[in-house]
């Protein structure tokens, strides 16, 4: 398997990740994708390396436009939510009574 292609399947599981929400495991695909790119790129002929460059760029900035938009939705989210009550409930009061022997 070819550098391009394992940067390829790594590309996927954290366009995956970043588009499901996940996270900690778009965290984690994106370690493995930042070493495979710095592997790739030590590997490559000059001209090769420029043209991965150039992808991984563009591949980075709409990675990051797909988590803004994802954290856009989920703030058009929470300011749909009801806001919360000023008044506070009461506890309710015990239905125990207290008898008195006389």
């Amino acid at each position: 398997m070819t550098p391009a292609d394992q940067l390829a399947q790594l590309q996927e599981r954290l366009t995956r990740a970043v588009a499901s929400g996940a996270f900690a495991e778009a965290g984690r695909a994106l370690e493995s994708y930042s070493a495979g790119t710095e592997r790739a790129l030590r590997e490559l002929p000059l001209a090769q390396r420029r043209e991965l460059a150039s992808r991984v760029l563009e591949f980075y900035g709409r990675a990051l436009s797909l988590a803004r938009t994802g954290r856009a939705q989920a703030c058009a989210r929470l300011c749909e939510l009801s806001p919360p009550s000023p008044y506070r409930s009461t506890p309710a009061k015990s239905r125990q009574h207290w008898r008195l022997d006389a």
